[in-house]
């Protein structure tokens, strides 16, 4: 059986926020295909850790992040990384939602439109993957059943 290398490896991570440590020297390889649960109480660095694989980080201030993580190919930490293409294939949901200030249906079509898509009959097709909710979603939809 040939040894593959994880797709997610990370060595040596530490992150703080301010003098604040959240995070001290975490250590974790993950297989493509495995299966990871991160468990834990409130507060003891879950978020923080998954922030860190697609550079969210870097948002808060007084953030600081040292270590290596490494998804793939790509160096995550790595200041010539182009963070919006991470973010692009390395994304996060959060535990409460936090959609844009627009309506639910242009939520959903938002990340479609980013990701290319822009024909608007493909668009209003993957919507309808349960009718019930794009009909609360789409006025199209709603003034066509009236």
């Amino acid at each position: 059986m040939a040894v593959t290398e994880p797709l997610i490896e990370i060595e040596n991570l530490t992150l703080q926020y301010a003098q604040k440590t959240a995070l001290a020297n975490v250590n974790l390889a993950v297989n493509a295909g495995e299966i990871l649960a991160l468990v834990g109480p409130s507060g003891c660095g879950k978020t923080s850790l998954l922030s860190c694989l697609n550079r969210l980080s870097d948002m808060i201030p007084k953030c600081r992040v040292q270590g290596k993580i490494r998804i793939g190919s790509l160096e995550v930490v790595n200041s010539k990384i182009n963070v919006i293409a991470l973010r692009r294939q390395v994304g996060m949901i959060f535990q409460k939602p936090n959609p844009f200030p627009f309506s639910i249906w242009q939520n959903l079509e938002l990340p479609l439109r980013e990701h290319g898509i822009r024909d608007r009959h493909q668009i209003d097709t993957i919507g309808r993957f349960s009718p019930s909710f794009a009909n609360t979603c789409n006025p199209t939809l709603i003034a066509s059943n009236l």
